[in-house]
């Protein structure tokens, strides 16, 4: 669950404040874990080497959540540790890099226990986490992790979040914390009852959807591009029975000479433009699982090929087939 500012109609503009991370954990029950985070962008300088980077905050982490089971590190491996709530407390100097991030400030890729510089700070690198799967995508965005205490007071100079980020027990507990944080914020708001919240509250349910409704229509221009090269090359198919069948007329009449029927030719040239089309597929569904292992090696998301897949491809293959080969058959069958 998320909480980000709104900016209603009227003045002045509200923000989301520590405080209000504060009285969510007073007043949401199902807010298991929350993380007030500010994230901004900045140079992250070692030696003469500055990158443009992703600086997030967090409030850390104790010892029993940093166990490999942890919410953070879920399905993410890492070298070294995250720094703990007291680290935070006292506005630590120390920091967790993402490997992005370490290659390009680090020629060997080894930023542990190494010094780099945020404005004019200076942070001891004490963890390098793996980059997110949904980053390596892209090539991996350099990101730096520090105390949300040393971030608002020595980075960044403001105490003003930029959201919330809640974790529910159970995904099914997600609408009712949802329910529960807008009713605290409220509370410690102190809105009106017919007044509109100054504030928002996602879940990740909502983004899903809204990233599905995304991928939707770019998933329709997808389709129609394909739509387009099927019907070219069923076209190119047609074109190629048609001469086979001009070229082949002594054939068909030798045949038929012999007994064959008019069905039987028809069989044999809708066989034929199926084949052609089944090759095709299996070209097709090899080089797209080859171009998949290709692109591995830089976005590092293996490619699944599943037998739902497969047979897809050579099914709407069949009927490609079958489709632009019936007109040149039955002319053939005819003759």
């Amino acid at each position: 669950v998320g909480v980000t500012p709104h900016y209603p109609h009227r003045r002045p503009y509200p923000h989301v404040l520590k405080r209000d991370a504060d009285a969510i954990r007073g007043g949401a029950p199902l807010a298991e874990k929350v993380s007030p985070i500010i994230t901004q962008e900045k140079k992250i300088s070692a030696g003469d080497k500055h990158v443009d980077s992703s600086i997030q905050t967090r409030e850390g982490y104790s010892q029993e959540e940093q166990k490999p089971r942890n919410k953070f590190f879920e399905n993410r491996k890492m070298t070294g540790r995250f720094f703990t709530p007291d680290e935070n407390l006292d506005r630590a100097r120390v920091a967790v890099i993402n490997q992005a991030l370490a290659k390009k400030l680090f020629e060997t890729g080894d930023a542990l226990n190494n010094d780099i510089r945020i404005g004019d700070i200076t942070f001891t690198v004490i963890g390098v986490a793996e980059d997110v799967q949904a980053e390596q995508i892209f090539g991996g965005r350099p990101t730096a992790y520090i105390p949300l205490k040393t971030a608002a007071k020595r980075v960044f100079g403001a105490d003003r979040l930029d959201y919330i980020e809640v974790v529910s027990p159970s995904p099914a507990d997600a609408p009712e914390a949802r329910r529960q944080i807008i009713t605290a914020l409220r509370a410690r708001r102190g809105t009106r009852e017919d007044a509109e919240d100054d504030f928002e509250v996602k879940t990740f349910e909502a983004q899903i959807e809204m990233f599905k409704s995304t991928m939707g229509k770019l998933s329709l221009v997808v389709y129609s591009i394909a739509g387009i090269s099927l019907l070219v090359g069923g076209i190119g198919i047609m074109n190629i029975m048609l001469v086979s069948v001009t070229e082949r007329t002594r054939e068909i009449g030798l045949r038929k000479a012999l007994g064959a029927r008019n069905s039987d030719i028809l069989s044999q040239f809708l066989i034929e433009a199926v084949v052609l089309c089944v090759i095709g597929g299996a070209l097709g569904v090899a080089l797209g699982f080859g171009l998949g292992w290709a692109a591995y090696f830089f976005i590092k998301v293996p490619p699944t090929l599943g037998a739902g897949t497969i047979t897809f491809a050579f099914g709407f293959s069949t009927l490609i087939g079958v489709g632009f080969g019936f007109s040149p058959a039955l002319r053939a069958a005819l003759l």
